[in-house]
């Protein structure tokens, strides 16, 4: 083995013979990543772990060599992976251990912790450290296992050390070395055995096992209130929520009564029976009351997207509801109702629309719905000179110039009725009638002439 770092004489690049081994035979070989002392050959069908020029016994394998690292040899069996390339099992690939680890192993059950540490002094490796300080923590030697740490350089280690010193009984600290091993069930039981349900459910909170929270929250005497519980239900909610396992979450969200993430599985189920179940047990001006709203809006139920609306006092929205909607008749309501003057303005924006796409009839419907009959007569009126310009059908002319009737009939009913209700008697509100009638309708004759 010859060292080509070496410099000579004239500054230059030499070699130099640091140690000589003589295989045969050799097929294969692996530098240790972490030791320049330490590789592994293949020998036909055996493989040598050498330190130095000393080789270990010989172990029987005719594998890759694929790394060589932490005193292991990983191989691959290339014949084993060609036989199912797509699916190769786990016995194509071997590890074998170099002799200190396997020795090292041997001296942590028979022996005790400090014979252990004389013999990892003797062969240092931060592989084998660290096997010793696994070991010392197990045993609760905290000096001994710090100095293992420090060897390994395992900052987290060291400073698990230093949490567990500050522990006030052995049973806790115990119950940390088993964590820190994930024996998360071991750890828990110690808990328990010393009264301390608290700890186990922080423990289980930290690993996310909200189900196991739930249980131990449910049992006698538990040290939970009802803030952890529903914290639960909503964290084993987002757990079904991210497989989208919608049914699942809402059941936990139910019980957590987590109302926002409720809305969103009920949209997504497309439950809108479970949205009006919902929106009656939301309190009147709840945030998601205007949300609720919007999700009936694009589903087109009218009643329950006004009544979203009017608990949250938003008017304007309920209005605007009711136009997309076609609802002009409740529209129109809800705007007389609540003083809101941008009814009129929507309507002729609406209409003007349906004019412009030749729309007359739809248009003859807005104004019905909307309490508008002598302008939907007035425009049916259009409707029926079209047609008769047309040369349509006597029966199609007819039943245009009933329904012209039936509309100019409903304005002057309105009219009386709106009469009545300032206080004034059967002739007197007729007379208004016929004067508000004079003063809005240009030709007089049109109204006079309705059923003629």
């Amino acid at each position: 083995m010859f060292d080509f770092s070496v410099a000579g004489p004239d500054g230059s690049l030499g070699q130099q013979l640091v140690f000589e081994v003589e295989r045969k035979d050799v097929w294969h070989l692996c530098w240790a990543s972490d030791n320049s002392e330490l590789f592994a050959c293949m020998e036909k069908t055996r493989m040598y772990i050498i330190r130095g020029v000393d080789p270990e016994e010989p172990v029987a394998s005719s594998g890759y060599i694929c790394d060589f690292s932490d005193l292991q040899v990983r191989s691959a069996h290339l014949d084993e992976v060609m036989k199912t390339p797509d699916n190769p099992p786990d016995i194509c690939t071997s590890v074998h251990e170099v002799k200190s680890l396997r020795d090292c192993r041997e001296l942590i059950k028979k022996v005790v912790i400090e014979d252990c540490f004389k013999f990892v002094e003797k062969n240092p490796h931060p592989r084998l450290w660290h096997l010793l300080a696994e070991q010392a923590l197990e045993q609760l030697e905290m000096d001994l296992a710090e100095k293992a740490f420090v060897k390994s350089t395992d900052y987290q280690g060291i400073q698990f050390i230093k949490r567990l010193k500050k522990l006030d009984s052995e049973p806790k600290q115990r119950a940390e070395v088993a964590a820190y091993f994930n024996r998360f069930d071991d750890a828990e039981k110690l808990y328990l055995e010393i009264d301390r349900k608290d700890l186990a459910l922080e423990l289980r909170m930290k690993l996310g096992d909200w189900f196991r929270v739930v249980q131990l929250l449910r049992t006698a005497g538990g040290a939970g209130n009802d803030a952890m519980l529903e914290r639960a239900w909503n964290a084993i909610g987002d757990y079904f929520a991210e497989r989208q396992k919608w049914q699942q979450a809402v059941t936990y969200y139910v019980q957590a009564q987590s109302h926002e993430k409720l809305v969103y599985c009920y949209q997504i189920l497309e439950n809108y029976s479970g949205l009006e179940g919902l929106l009656t047990t939301l309190p009147d001006g709840h945030a998601l009351l205007a949300k609720l709203g919007e999700i009936f809006l694009n589903a087109g139920m009218a009643e329950q997207c006004l009544k979203s609306y009017l608990r949250c006092s938003n008017i304007k929205a309920a209005v605007n509801a009711c136009v997309k909607l076609n609802q002009w008749d409740r529209a129109v309501e809800l705007a007389k109702t609540h003083s809101f003057p941008e009814i009129d303005s929507l309507l002729l924006k609406y209409v003007s629309r349906l004019l412009e796409e030749k729309k007359l009839l739809e248009a003859v419907e807005l104004y019905r719905k909307s309490n508008h009959s002598l302008e939907g007569a007035e425009l049916l009126q259009k409707v029926c000179q079209e047609q008769q310009a047309l040369q349509a059908s006597p029966l199609r002319l007819k039943k245009l110039h009933v329904l012209k009737a039936l509309l100019v009939r409903d304005h002057q009913e309105r009219l009386k009725t709106l009469s009545q209700k300032k206080g004034y008697d059967s002739a007197q509100s007729s007379l208004d009638g016929l004067l508000h009638q004079d003063a809005t309708v240009t030709h007089t004759s049109f109204i006079q002439k309705a059923w003629h």
